[in-house]
């Protein structure tokens, strides 16, 4: 029998652990120069969502428009003192194909609502949040625009809640028709993102305002509206902390009111707001503030050249 023998190559060998070593470094590289644009990415999906999310709202207010000849109210008050009244994301829910919601939550005649039990649903929340139990919470990142301040019937300033501005589209007990939007619906917002959710305990994605004063227009607290007072994603170190929020510093007085809270977003560089078109337009922080509040306002007549 013959009998064969192989020799092994000797340019044939295994890795050095230097040269494993590389090897790793330069996956680690890689992974390191792909994750941020894979980050990218998923956020430019949140992103886009997110916008479709408001146009949806906004298409919602339209077809409740078409049915009742305005706009939803941004919160119905009740008749009695110290109840939450229901807000404008129920008023839109069978709209938005969630008839059995509406049907569950029941609307009174009286604004007030019989089961208040129910989860956020995902159309209110921006997919950008990053607090994963804001659905469970029962907050919503959308809220509706209540104006600029030029019109406050309900001018109280008062130490808790603030003023009402009702110069926009969405107010407690607002019934404003396109036919009173004479800035144009291209030009007026009507729903906005907020991410500064620090008054989770009574701001419920369902509730829409309470009346806490001696008599029903005084010390109105918005919960399903907010005025446009200060900068998209405005600094609480600058413009105020709210006294209950959990972040503010013992030396700030806490001089930011609840009906004033920032509209803002999880997104960098600005915030996703729809119009009373139905557009969805992307306001950036540094958006002129004179712009900004004159797009809060459904008459007000303002123009600017610059755009948004």
């Amino acid at each position: 029998m013959t009998s064969v023998t192989i020799s092994a190559d000797p340019r044939q060998r295994a890795f050095t652990l230097v040269e494993l070593l590389v090897v790793i470094a330069i996956i680690a590289v890689l992974v390191g120069l792909l994750l941020p644009a894979v980050q990218a990415a998923r956020e430019a999906a949140r992103r886009m969502s997110c916008s479709n999310q408001l146009r949806q709202i906004a298409l919602a207010a339209h077809l409740f428009e078409s049915k009742e000849r305005r706009f939803p109210a941004g919160a119905r008050l009740t008749a009695a003192q110290q109840r939450d009244g229901v807000g404008w994301r129920v008023l839109v829910l069978p709209q938005l194909e969630e008839q059995a919601l509406a049907d569950a939550i029941g609307v009174l005649p009286t604004g007030e609502m019989t089961n208040k039990d129910h989860p956020t649903p995902g159309v209110f929340i921006c997919p950008s949040t990053p607090n994963g139990e804001l659905a469970s919470d029962g907050r919503s990142t959308y809220a509706g625009v209540a104006g600029n301040g030029a019109v406050e019937v309900w001018d109280l300033d008062n130490t808790f809640y603030g003023d009402v501005y009702t110069d926009g589209i969405l107010y407690p007990d607002s019934e404003v028709p396109p036919s009173q939007v004479l800035d144009g619906l291209s030009n007026t917002l009507m729903f906005g993102e907020r991410a500064y959710l620090v008054d989770h305990a009574v701001e419920l994605w369902m509730t829409g305002a309470i009346w806490t004063g001696r008599a029903r227009i005084e010390e109105v607290y918005q919960q399903a509206t907010k005025n446009v007072r200060y900068p998209i994603n405005a600094d609480p170190g600058r413009f105020g902390y709210f006294r209950g929020d959990p972040a503010r510093p013992a030396s700030d007085p806490g001089t930011l009111k609840r009906n004033d809270f920032y509209f803002g977003s999880f997104h960098s560089g600005g915030a996703h707001f729809a119009f009373a078109d139905a557009s969805v337009h992307f306001l950036r922080d540094d958006v002129d503030i004179n712009l900004y509040r004159a797009l809060a306002s459904r008459n007000g007549g303002e123009v600017f050249e610059e755009s948004f």
